[in-house]
């Protein structure tokens, strides 16, 4: 009886391959090919997180750990917590009936523009019905003819209204202007009552350039911008630069705004390092942030503002500039405030409500926004000057 072989004597002996070493070679840089590969994967993967990261708005209103809104007790209410507008009685100052007058002069000469293009377009639609109908009653033998007229008053109505749409517009565009421009000369007429304010310059058409607001430092991924009332004026021999301003930024779903407010360039005198200094006033819920702060070193924390830059700048923070810096206050108008310092120049990004950024257009004009304004302007542009001593 033949003896029963052990599984281990049943696996057949390796039979030597010439060729196994080339093989093993050849697979070994196969295999090591495919790892460099998946390490490239994971680095690419683990930048493009990084980069996502950097690009998202801050979760939980905290940056880097820090709280940029103020405490809960002392967050301004949002607007749908606000009491609703009160009746506005008279005007105190004459210049807010002038916005007012301006206001209701642009919307009685728009209804006017509005009603002719319906009148026109109305008249237009039956010039054409009667086009058709008329040639075709007066002359039915003759089909040629009833065609060419159809068609010829078909023309005219068409070109009429092109032609009254081209006027509507471009008399519109110089009605805006003009309630624009009667706007802010008003607001800025009362806003700057009682400072050395000379030689202003610029009016609505006035714009600010991209490369100018991205300056600041703060706002990374800025896809546009739209601004207008881009005035220079001189402050007590300062140079000065205001604008109302809005920005956005694409964080690859879509265009997303990061700013919406007065952006305010002023002169200094003060020397800091090429990165400057940047100090965030927090805000309520309605706050925006800049994100760009992320990663910077921070110089001071409190539970109204953040001051980023290296430990040395710290001493062009005079105490006479940390004095009015504690007097600024954001509220449920001026939501929150940005200053980016660098040496000779600083540049302020004031956050607003919608309350002061849009202008009235069927709802008679309400001068507390404004009212609000100046004191906040004036105590800004006085922190400015002291920067700039």
């Amino acid at each position: 009886m033949e003896e029963e072989k052990k599984p281990e004597e049943l696996v057949p002996e390796p039979v030597a391959d010439e060729h196994e070493d080339e093989f093993l070679d050849d697979r070994r840089e196969v295999l090591e090919a495919e790892e460099a590969e998946r390490r490239q994967a994971e680095e690419a993967a683990a930048q493009q997180q990084a980069e996502a990261e950097a690009q998202k708005p801050a979760e939980d209103g905290q940056i880097d750990g820090i709280d940029m809104h103020l405490p809960a007790e002392e967050a301004p209410a949002t607007p749908d917590q606000q009491p609703a507008s009160e009746p506005v009685g008279e005007y105190e100052d004459p210049r807010f009936q002038t916005i007012e007058d301006a206001r209701i002069g642009w919307q009685k000469k728009y209804k006017v523009w509005s009603i002719g293009k319906i009148g026109i377009s109305v008249l237009a639609f039956g010039l054409i019905i009667a086009g058709w109908l008329v040639p075709k009653n007066i002359w039915p033998d003759n089909a040629n003819l009833s065609l060419g007229i159809s068609i010829g008053v078909a023309v005219f109505a068409i070109a009429l209204i092109i032609v009254y749409s081209f006027f509507q517009k471009k008399t519109g565009k110089k009605m805006v202007e003009d309630y624009f421009n009667a706007y802010y000369g008003a607001v800025n007429s009362y806003a700057f009552q009682g400072l050395q304010i000379s030689e202003i310059q610029g009016d609505v058409n006035c714009k600010v350039a991209r490369e100018e607001f991205a300056e600041m430092g703060v706002y990374p991924g800025l896809a546009q911008i739209g601004s207008r009332e881009n005035i220079t004026f001189a402050y007590e021999g300062m140079d000065v630069a205001l604008a109302d301003l809005a920005a956005q930024k694409d964080d690859g779903k879509g265009l997303r705004t990061i700013f919406v407010g007065k952006f305010l360039r002023t002169h200094n005198t003060l020397e800091v390092d090429e990165n400057g200094i940047v100090i965030y006033f927090k805000g309520g819920s309605r706050a925006l942030p800049p994100e760009g702060v992320k990663g910077r070193n921070v110089i001071e924390n409190n539970k109204r503002y953040v001051i980023y830059g290296a430990s040395a700048n710290k001493g062009a923070l005079t105490p006479a500039v940390r004095a009015l810096l504690k007097e600024i206050r954001t509220d449920d108008l001026l939501v929150d405030v940005c200053i980016t310092i660098k040496s000779g120049k600083t540049y302020w990004a004031l956050g607003y409500e919608d309350t002061l950024m849009v202008l009235p257009s069927d709802k008679r004009f309400d001068p507390r926004y404004i009212i609000r304004y100046k004191d906040q302007i004036q105590q800004i542009l006085n922190l400015a000057l002291a920067m700039n001593e």
